[in-house]
């Protein structure tokens, strides 16, 4: 058999994990679950605010330029797809003004939309 030293280590280190499970056990069990409540704070929101504001001005801006430019032109075409990328991240983002927007650019042809390209 097993000598009153061995058996003494044995049961010190049974006792010594059966601690260590019992205490890990419930802090695994009590650590709270992602509830996304990130994602509806205050600082979330503002940082969504900004990247719409942001995305709208450069759209605007886009669009005022495109207007400008020589119908047809290479400037029209890199101004408008700018428009559509931003709308595009807009929309992607949940902002209210890219729904509200049709892109300048048929997605299929690249023949750019008549101006005007806000809707009612």
């Amino acid at each position: 058999m097993l000598t009153t030293k061995v058996r003494t280590t044995i049961i010190a280190l049974l006792a010594t994990f059966s601690f260590t499970a019992a205490s890990v056990i419930p802090a695994v069990s009590q650590a709270s679950k992602n509830t996304g409540a990130y994602k509806k704070s205050a600082e979330a929101q503002k940082k969504k605010q900004e990247l719409c504001l942001a995305s709208q001005q450069t759209w605007l801006d886009a669009l005022e330029g495109y207007e400008a430019a020589e119908v047809g032109s290479k400037r029209a075409m890199e101004l408008a797809e700018i428009a559509d990328n931003m709308r595009a991240l807009g929309k992607l983002e949940g902002c209210a003004w890219a729904g509200r927007v049709r892109p300048l650019q048929s997605p299929t042809s690249g023949i750019a939309a008549p101006v005007g390209a806000i809707q009612g």
